[in-house]
């Protein structure tokens, strides 16, 4: 049988307790679940003395990473095609590298050759909205 979330996440607490030498350890994940895990564990709230928030990815930093991943799975990604890719991810529902590969994944699903062009841009939505933003505890 699984342990419960609230079962494994004291565990998790209990293991981060400081001990002389111990690791540093940071829990990184989207905002609401670091939310939620808190919440619902409040030992993990005591060993993490800290809480972080991180913005969204940028227009030009989601273009990146959209570009990155197609370039990693062999596309060729002319200088027209990056611009209209950047003018993409303002569609995002999410700032988050997720949203930008679910981006790249449906450009590579409508290329008609590994170099892409503009044109074949031009049907490709957004995915669907997911949370946005990172949190971060340490």
């Amino acid at each position: 049988m699984w342990p419960s979330s609230v079962e494994s996440g004291l565990r998790v607490a209990d293991l981060m307790r400081p001990v002389l030498g111990s690791p540093v350890v940071v829990l990184l994940g989207e905002k609401a679940a670091i939310g939620a895990l808190r919440a619902a564990v409040p030992a993990v709230a005591e060993v993490c003395g800290q809480q972080w928030t991180m913005p969204g990815y940028s227009d030009e930093e989601l273009a990146e990473v959209a570009v990155r991943y197609l370039v990693r799975r062999g596309y060729e990604v002319p200088e027209d095609v990056r611009d209209a890719i950047a003018g993409l991810t303002v569609t995002l529902p999410a700032r988050t590298v997720r949203a930008a590969h679910q981006l790249s994944g449906a450009i590579t699903r409508t290329a008609v050759s590994r170099t892409l062009t503009v044109a074949e841009l031009g049907g490709i939505a957004g995915p669907a909205a997911t949370t946005g933003g990172l949190a971060a505890v340490g």
